[in-house]
């Protein structure tokens, strides 16, 4: 992670690109990066919650995974079932992000927001789609997992942050404000994004 500059926080982690060169920071393209978690909400309400200046665009995504059909193998009896389920995914994306649009459209105007549902890896995605449009400011949720779980489950928003082309806010919950419980702020003493 090259010429990269980390501010963090318990509920905060930002990674400032310092190779994306000059530009106007009065007005910036914000990709948010949504599922259907808590964590996700965080950060659609971070953006929510702060003043932009006018002119800036947002552009808020979901991702969906693709089935394939050919993975199924030799349980084809299945496939029926698996690609009604890909269509509520699809369905209950759309919802989220019209959702998330109209929120933001109420608060930025309508004109700045754009809303898109994508297909792809999620990791891949957004980082195609960061390039693309293009953003200077990617933000994430974290699920704040730790240790064993994410090793195996990996982290989008590590990967976002170690490979984007520009700089990017990860938002964190409490521990447990998931759930609805008081919990304690997620550890910032560590360096490792989650």
């Amino acid at each position: 992670m090259a010429n990269r500059t980390k501010l963090s926080s318990p509920y905060h982690a930002v990674i400032y690109n310092e190779n994306v060169g000059s530009h106007n920071w009065l007005t910036m393209n914000i990709l948010i990066a949504i599922d259907e978690s808590p964590y996700s909400k965080a950060a659609l309400d971070a953006v929510l919650e702060r003043p932009w200046a006018a002119g800036t665009k947002f552009n808020v995504i979901t991702v969906v995974e693709p089935f394939h059909p050919e993975y199924a193998g030799w349980q084809t009896n299945y496939v029926p079932l698996a690609m009604e389920a890909q269509k509520e995914i699809s369905q209950s994306a759309n919802l989220l992000i019209e959702e998330a649009r109209a929120a933001l459209s109420r608060a930025f105007g309508a004109d700045n927001v754009l809303g898109e549902v994508h297909e792809g890896y999620i990791k891949e995605r957004i980082l195609e789609i960061s390039r693309d449009w293009p953003a200077d400011l990617i933000v994430v949720g974290s699920h704040g997992r730790r240790g064993f779980t994410k090793f195996l489950l990996g982290s989008v928003s590590e990967a976002i942050a170690s490979h984007a082309n520009c700089s990017v806010e990860i938002v964190r919950l409490k521990e447990n404000a998931a759930t609805g419980h008081a919990g304690q702020a997620a550890s910032s003493s560590d360096d490792s994004l989650n």
